[in-house]
């Protein structure tokens, strides 16, 4: 079994062995995202929408942003996200409409993928937001994350 299988499975894998096709080009976009300043905002996210697996209409990231790998990320319509989002992207993360995160806000999904249902954005934005300087895994409905600060 490949190294990316057993990733993909939720097995322990060697993340040095792992072959992800197109990678490098990905990385390279996200690179040209954070160094977008001066091009207009449909450029801008023109990078994003082809690393993402799914952006929706009207989103927007401001740079700078970091990602594991980009094509796990699903994001829905009317989607913002503010200054210095990083998003470990190990397992799927779907995030869905009119969802709004604030600065310098983490989503680590590392063995489960993570998804934050339309009518739950609100509840789980406030709970990203009133973590400092810890970790701690938590878990509203069907909205699970590890939080850091």
């Amino acid at each position: 079994m490949t190294e990316l299988k057993r990733q993909q499975n939720g097995m322990l894998y060697n993340p040095l062995k792992v072959h992800i096709p197109q990678y490098s080009e990905k990385k390279e976009l996200v690179r040209k995202f954070n160094a977008s300043a001066g091009i207009s905002v449909m450029e801008r996210m023109d990078f994003l929408r082809k690393v993402f697996a799914h952006m929706g209409t009207r989103a927007y990231i401001e740079p700078p942003f970091y990602c594991d790998h980009g094509w796990k990320i699903s994001v829905g319509d009317n989607f913002y996200a503010n200054t210095g989002f990083l998003v470990l992207d190990e397992a799927e993360v779907n995030i869905g409409n009119n969802a709004f995160i604030s600065p310098r806000e983490r989503i680590k999904a590392v063995s489960e993928g993570v998804s934050i249902e339309a009518n739950r954005v609100k509840h789980c934005i406030a709970a990203l937001s009133n973590f400092e300087k810890y970790e701690r895994h938590h878990s509203y409905g069907r909205c699970r994350f590890l939080l850091t600060h």
